[in-house]
């Protein structure tokens, strides 16, 4: 889009609140993000197939999908909307599911008898058999009470549900945000010595300390000489710090308003 947006077309109203939850808990710029919703697949593949050639590279599409793993999921889908020239998520088996993703968010705000039974015994979130039943037993039916998900630690949420972090990547990459840029600021004009000091109290330095998206270890002297020589993976990792201090922050605020 010419204004440096993209759109994303999702399958229902509530979708586009959830999703917009999800990404202010990843820290992206929501204003520069589109979303509409399209009910049911045929529409969906008409609009999509009267989609200017310009715009596709600025378009995606998120739907549902109950298939084994991410890759046949984005794969099955393509094939129900005729391969279209946009990009393709899927949300497995239900978008709901990304409500379990942070599973200690998840029983912090379960409304119910039911969701503190129950949400502790769940194993990954693509593995709940009926996510929108799960939701709504553990959470209620009015929308308003998903709103904790907006303070999640999308962190943990991404390494546990591999169809959530597709979308976050997805998203980050058509953005061009490495890795979102309020964050990618921030952690840019922090000097790099309170990082690197704070790493150095850190004994024994041969200590494992953070491990990136895709499982790559480092250890408290590694990551001191990444930050210190301003590398991406040192950015990265301010960038992570300051992003769990922020939803650190957050639910301590939260808990004191109530």
């Amino acid at each position: 889009m010419q204004d440096g947006s993209i759109q994303l077309l999702v399958e229902t109203e509530k979708d586009i609140q959830l999703v917009t939850w999800i990404l202010e808990a990843a820290g992206y710029p929501v204003e520069k993000i589109k979303l509409n919703a399209i009910r049911g697949h045929k529409n969906l593949k008409e609009f999509l197939k009267g989609l200017p050639s310009d715009i596709a590279e600025s378009c995606a599409v998120l739907v549902d999908s109950d298939a084994g793993s991410v890759p046949d999921a984005v794969s099955s889908a393509r094939r129900k909307l005729s391969n279209p020239p946009v990009k393709v998520f899927c949300a497995m088996k239900e978008i709901e599911a990304w409500l379990f993703a942070d599973d200690i968010a998840a029983l912090e705000n379960t409304k119910t008898q039911w969701g503190r039974e129950v949400i502790p015994t769940l194993l990954l979130p693509e593995d709940i058999p009926t996510p929108k039943i799960h939701a709504e037993l553990a959470f209620g039916k009015n929308l308003n009470s998903w709103d904790f998900v907006k303070n999640i630690n999308i962190d943990r949420a991404s390494a546990r549900s591999p169809s959530l972090r597709e979308f976050l990547t997805g998203i980050k990459n058509m953005l061009a945000a490495q890795p979102t840029p309020a964050l990618q600021s921030v952690s840019r004009n922090i000097s790099r010595d309170v990082f690197s000091g704070l790493i150095r109290e850190v004994l024994p330095a041969n200590t494992v300390i953070w491990r990136t998206a895709n499982g790559e270890s480092f250890t408290a002297d590694e990551l001191r000489k990444q930050i210190e020589e301003g590398t991406d993976i040192g950015q990265q990792y301010a960038s992570d710090v300051l992003r769990v201090a922020r939803d650190f922050l957050k639910r301590m605020a939260n808990r004191r308003e109530s």
